[in-house]
């Protein structure tokens, strides 16, 4: 039984360990290519060739601070209103007996579902301008 258990462990942390590879690559990647100079991009190198002038254009050219500036103001605003509005909901519908508070729960179940759907319909109709 004990043995039975490694192996189960170890296939496990195999698997696990594969998912790790296979979710960080992307970003080892991305890294990789963004320490290139342009023309060699999408080719295997040496480290000698690595630079860090794709990084100095973008914050010469480009006015990125701004961007997460406005990125984590958008983001705080809507993160805290919805702490706020979604506390005091959850508050009155959790406390409070009134009528039409299983219809009101419902609706919030609904439109909490619909918010995904919306996310994903304007992405894909983003996507699709992009072509």
């Amino acid at each position: 039984m004990k043995s039975h258990n490694i192996l189960k462990k170890t296939i496990i942390f195999i698997l696990m360990s594969g998912l790790v590879v296979i979710f960080i690559a992307p970003f080892i990647y991305a890294l990789y290519n963004s320490l290139l100079p342009t023309h060699l991009v999408n080719t295997l190198v040496s480290p000698k060739n690595f630079t860090l002038s794709s990084y100095a254009l973008l914050m010469n050219d480009y006015p990125i601070v701004r961007w997460f500036l406005n990125t984590f103001i958008v983001t705080a605003v809507c993160v805290v209103g919805n702490v706020i509005i979604s506390t005091m909901a959850g508050y009155a519908l959790a406390r409070f007996e009134f009528p039409g508070k299983n219809l009101i729960f419902m609706i919030v179940i609904f439109v909490s579902g619909l918010q995904v759907l919306f996310l994903y319909s304007n992405r894909n109709i983003f996507l699709q301008s992009l072509q």
